[in-house]
């Protein structure tokens, strides 16, 4: 390969499967399609070696209360106390069910590492590279690119 376009060595990779849940598909529409792509991504890197990390939005009680006001897409969030981390609608949509050895954090912001121990544990795995599929590709997709090229 040339250096344009380096080989991906599953073994420092993970695809990062973020915003797919209930909650948030929900307020897509028709989302059946997206599952089943996201699906057959998430195979297809399990057959190659690659981790698998999920990301979900959700909020514990405390959480709550660390939402500036003056954040507008997260404030009314907090305000209405929606998105509770035990509720159905914020865990990782049923067909994309993590499995054991996967990664699973929860976010508290729209970008997968500010408020996630997520980069700890793909340094603790010598993950280099990451796939990233998502929901809200000018939400968390476009703020995990800016976190982990800073990175």
């Amino acid at each position: 390969m040339s250096p344009q376009n380096p080989a991906i060595d599953p073994r420092r990779t993970a695809l990062l499967i973020m915003d797919c849940q209930p909650a948030v598909l929900g307020g897509l529409g028709e989302h059946d399609h997206l599952l089943t792509l996201a699906s057959g991504a998430i195979g297809l890197a399990r057959q190659a070696g690659i981790t698998i990390a999920y990301v979900r939005v959700a909020f514990a009680d405390q959480d709550y209360e660390q939402v500036p006001e003056a954040n507008k897409m997260l404030a009314g969030v907090a305000s209405s106390r929606a998105l509770h981390h035990q509720a159905p609608e914020t865990q990782v949509h049923g067909r994309l069910e993590p499995q054991p050895g996967d990664i699973v954090v929860r976010k508290t912001r729209v970008g997968a590492f500010s408020t996630t121990d997520l980069e700890q544990q793909l340094n603790d795995r010598g993950i280099t590279t990451l796939i990233l599929a998502g929901v809200s590709t000018s939400g968390v997709v476009l703020s995990t690119v800016r976190e982990a090229a800073d990175a």
